[in-house]
């Protein structure tokens, strides 16, 4: 647990872990919040979703409203989020703006989103931290929209599959063992509290990316502590 006060708590979510339930899952966040109640006479309540292999900051609403008040916000894209992904390849320029409209397909790896010029706009900004030569490099995401898997075809589209992503670049990110699993952390999220003001939370990364940054020669910055801050939070212009 990140961060918990009586409007809502703020969870690391490992990799692996759906949040929800659905065609051959038993296990899932879903069914453990019970355990999550601490004092309060409700069960907290999922306000929004990552994929079950993408690690990092969750939010769960502790109240009824404040479960209407957090998936507003969510659904209005009322926050700041930022994403960690290491990618195969080196993004070119190293910051920018991917702005590519995504639909929906189906195919041999399921239902994925791919660009379509008739879709649903996505918009997403990054930077590059750092990079191994021309073979990886570390993206900082901050999603503008929030389409299903956007961070995801989003960076297969530029030719930087994030490593480990059998969905969206298994031919580039996923050949190397070492690499298996998703390396996609929902780092940071900064939100309007419920209560006022605007709540900063930050996770690390987890274990098996924290490996990949130590044989990449990444230097990873510590991990911030929660802070409540008094002032509303600025729009980020889209």
């Amino acid at each position: 647990m990140l961060y918990r006060d009586d409007a809502l708590i703020v969870l690391d979510k490992p990799f692996g872990l759906p949040v929800q339930g659905g065609p051959g899952i038993t296990r899932h966040l879903d069914g453990l919040l019970d355990a999550l109640r601490f004092d309060a006479p409700d069960r907290p309540r999922l306000v929004h979703r990552l994929d079950r292999d993408t690690t990092g900051v969750l939010v769960l609403a502790r109240t009824p409203g404040n479960a209407a008040r957090l998936a507003a916000l969510f659904r209005e894209r009322e926050m700041r989020k930022t994403y960690w992904a290491f990618v195969a390849g080196r993004p070119m320029p190293d910051a920018g703006r991917i702005d590519l409209r995504l639909g929906r397909i189906n195919g041999p790896r399921g239902e994925r989103s791919a660009p379509d010029p008739d879709g649903v706009r996505a918009v997403t900004d990054y930077v590059t931290r750092d990079f191994a030569g021309r073979r990886f490099a570390w993206a900082e995401l901050s999603p503008l929209t929030g389409r299903t898997h956007q961070l995801r075809a989003h960076c297969a589209a530029i030719g930087t599959p994030i490593l480990g992503d059998r969905s969206y670049g298994i031919d580039t990110a996923a050949v190397d063992s070492a690499y298996a699993h998703l390396h996609l952390h929902a780092r940071a999220l900064a939100l309007p509290h419920p209560e006022g003001g605007t709540l900063e939370v930050a996770a690390d990364l987890p274990p098996h990316m924290k490996e990949t940054a130590l044989a990449l020669g990444f230097a990873v910055p510590a991990t911030p502590p929660p802070r409540r801050l008094r002032q509303a939070l600025r729009a980020r212009p889209q």
